[in-house]
Order: C-alpha cells, then structure tokens, then sequence
C-alpha cells in the first residue's frame, strides 16, 4: 500500500489514506508501533551498535524518543534529519523516516565525516525532559529540535526581540516574569533561534513548589 504521495512534494499521506478515516487511523497506529519499537535498538548504556560501528546517542535524544509521535510527525514522510559538516567545511542535511534511520547514518557514515554530526526533529520541537531539568551547565542551552544540549552563539546581524523572561526578584523573593529586550541567539547545528517559545521556557529557571496534603486549589503566582 501506498502511505505517502499527497501534497505538492509528494511527502504528505496520500489521499486516498486520508479519504478513509478508519484506514488512517490504523496507518497512524502502525507508524506509531514502528517508532515504540526504536528504543529497544538502542544499548543501556545509551550506544548504538551495528557491526564494528557504535554511536553514542545523547540522553536528550534517547529521552525524547520514547515520547508518542504527534500528528504531524505521522503526516510528513521526512519529520527527520541529519545534519553534518563534509571535509570542505559545508554543511549537509539528509532528511529520514524514523529517528533509528538518522542514527544508523551517523554512526555508519557520518561521524567519520564529522564528530559533531546530529539528529534534528523538523517539525516538532521537544521540550527539555524533566530528567535534565536544571542540569544544563551554562553557557550550554537546551535545543528543542536538536534535543540535546548546545552554545547558541549571538546572530550575525545582531537582531534582537521583546520577550518575557522570568528573573529573580530580591524584593518578593521570588521568580517574577518581566519584559526585556533579548538579542537573538542562534542553534550552530538547527539554526533555530531563541524566539521559539519551547526555547525559552526549557531555559527558564525551574522551580519546586511544595503543596500541603489536602490542599485542592493552589493559588497561580503572579
């Protein structure tokens, strides 16, 4: 059966899928059980191996990757890609089916290219997991599309927007959110920038916020 062949390129479900509710369903479950089965490719200790080639797969990656596939993930036959710089300094991309395909290229082929070589979401970005949650040392900042740790570096035309960011306030004692101007920093490998609102909420401090027993409403800080 034909899964992909709709939309202008050709990379969206095919109409017919889409026509049939009840066989759509069923092609979105499929694709959904091919990526639970990914997971189980990858070592404990976080390595994937094929032959005499072995890769390390960033915790971001292998945290993320246990998260279900969202609607758009399942439309697009491409939602992934590697992203490597070649011998002459260029950067090249290779879009992929499934998260496992772009892993197996890295560890086969593209590492020996490039060390930095990585796997990059296209369409969703992922919000930092709850394991990795104020453990990001800095100047490093977490990627949603990179799903890993990165150094943003400051955008060569030195754009810059209004944003809310939270700061600590010695007069409350406490986080408080307040409008600034930030300059635009940029991914080196995605080229995502800080104005993606996952960005900035994974790199918000996190707080703890400890609930007495019993208590059913919790009043929302200003």
């Amino acid at each position: 059966m034909r899964v992909y062949g709709g939309g202008v390129t050709g990379r969206l479900l095919a109409p017919d899928i889409l026509s049939n509710p009840r066989l759509e369903r069923r092609v979105r479950r499929k694709l959904q059980l091919r990526h639970d089965k990914i997971a189980g490719k990858i070592g404990e200790d976080g390595y994937y191996r094929v032959g005499r080639h072995e890769w390390k797969v960033p915790l971001g990656i292998r945290l993320c990757m246990k998260r279900p596939l969202v609607y758009v993930q399942t439309s697009n036959r491409y939602p992934w890609y590697v992203t490597w710089r070649n011998k002459d300094g260029k950067r090249k991309r290779k879009l992929f089916a499934t998260p496992l395909g772009g892993i197996h290229f890295i560890a086969t082929k593209a590492q020996y290219v490039d060390s930095g070589s990585s796997l990059v979401s296209r369409q969703v970005g992922y919000d930092i997991p709850t394991e990795l949650v104020n453990k990001i040392p800095r100047p490093w900042k977490w990627c949603p599309y990179c799903m890993t740790a990165r150094r943003y570096k400051r955008d060569s035309l030195e754009r810059t927007f209004m944003a809310t960011r939270k700061e600590w306030s010695d007069e409350k004692g406490r986080y408080v959110w307040k409008e600034r101007k930030l300059a635009v920093l940029v991914c080196p490998r995605c080229l995502m920038t800080n104005r993606d609102r996952r960005m900035r909420r994974s790199n918000q401090p996190w707080e703890v916020r400890h609930i007495k027993r019993g208590v059913r409403r919790v009043r929302r800080k200003s």
